[in-house]
């Protein structure tokens, strides 16, 4: 049952920072092609997004949780640009569902960089529901 939460609110996270970090270019969104390589196991997941096309802003994306004790996780991301930007923004949104359908946000965390090619951020032992 543990293994089931955990992968549950590891999913809604990736999701989430994906969505979010699309959603920053909204005149892209529709010509941003791209792939997603995924990793999952016991103790972390990571969700990393390549784009595979030209004259595009965003070239790379990861989010990861990985647990960190009993009711704690870490999660951390970033994003680079192919390009120095006036504002590039990163959010992680940590979510988590009892049934695999309905998500509900538990921590929303917001980075940004100015004039720079890329952003990350982290936290660090976020409580989360156990089992």
């Amino acid at each position: 049952m543990k293994n089931k939460r955990f992968l549950t609110v590891v999913m809604g996270l990736l999701i989430t920072c994906i969505v979010f970090t699309a959603g920053t270019f909204p005149a892209q969104a529709e010509q941003m092609a791209g792939y997603h390589e995924k990793m999952v196991s016991e103790e972390q997941a990571v969700d990393t997004w390549y784009s595979v096309g030209r004259g595009i802003y965003l070239l790379y994306g990861r989010s990861k949780v990985v647990r960190a004790g009993t009711g704690k996780v870490s999660i951390s991301g970033g994003t680079v640009a192919g390009s120095i930007c006036d504002d590039l923004r990163l959010g992680l949104y940590l979510d988590e569902s009892s049934d695999n359908i309905s998500y509900g946000t538990i921590g929303v965390y917001h980075y940004s960089e100015t004039e720079d090619t890329s952003v990350s951020g982290y936290e660090e032992d976020i409580r989360v529901t156990s089992g």
